[in-house]
């Protein structure tokens, strides 16, 4: 499998399967902010305790819980917003994203396509019931689903995507050209 690397996220598609995973790098971004500002602080700490002295640790414990609860918020928010990994394949497709897994078979798929997510992004979306376009180009969302965020980067690969899905569905993929978004970005075939 050959990686388009994004910012955020890696694609790989072949003529069977399509995979997007969450790039490393910017899912520990948060983490590194932690160590890069706090490692000082703490190695600094350490060299006092070692020494018998009371450390800023001890007396300002508040000021490292606020710290480590923003680099978490920090981390929370790019999770939920770059953290999704979708797998298409001959099984249907899953997600993953935080702590959870969602499947789909193809057999309970009834619509799926590309709507559009603002500022040149389109959404790859798969539900088991039919979404209600707004006219904008925007499916609202009912029912299970799974979902990933095209960058405008990946927007060149979905022929390649809709190929895939077409092998395993008969159900006509929703395309949000049709409402006048992302008219010269997405490709079909």
């Amino acid at each position: 499998m050959n990686w388009t690397i994004d910012g955020t996220q890696r694609l790989a598609c072949t003529e069977r399967r399509v995979e997007f995973r969450p790039f490393l790098i910017a899912r520990l971004l948060p983490l590194m902010f932690l160590f890069v500002f706090l490692g000082p602080r703490l190695i600094w700490d350490l060299v006092a305790v070692t020494r018998g002295e009371p450390t800023a640790l001890l007396r300002k414990p508040f000021d490292l819980a606020v710290f480590v609860a923003v680099v978490a918020f920090a981390w929370l928010l790019l999770e939920l917003r770059f953290g999704r990994s979708l797998i298409i394949d001959e099984l249907g497709v899953t997600q993953r994203f935080l702590f959870r897994s969602t499947h789909l078979d193809w057999r309970h798929i009834r619509d799926y396509g590309y709507a559009y997510a603002g500022f040149g992004q389109a959404r790859l979306y798969f539900a088991d019931e039919r979404q209600e376009s707004d006219g904008d180009g925007r499916k609202r969302r009912a029912g299970r689903r799974c979902s990933v965020r095209l960058r405008r980067t990946e927007l060149r690969y979905t022929g390649q995507i809709l190929n895939v899905c077409r092998q395993y569905t008969r159900v006509r993929p929703y395309l949000c050209t049709e409402d006048g978004k992302l008219l010269s970005s997405i490709k079909d075939r």
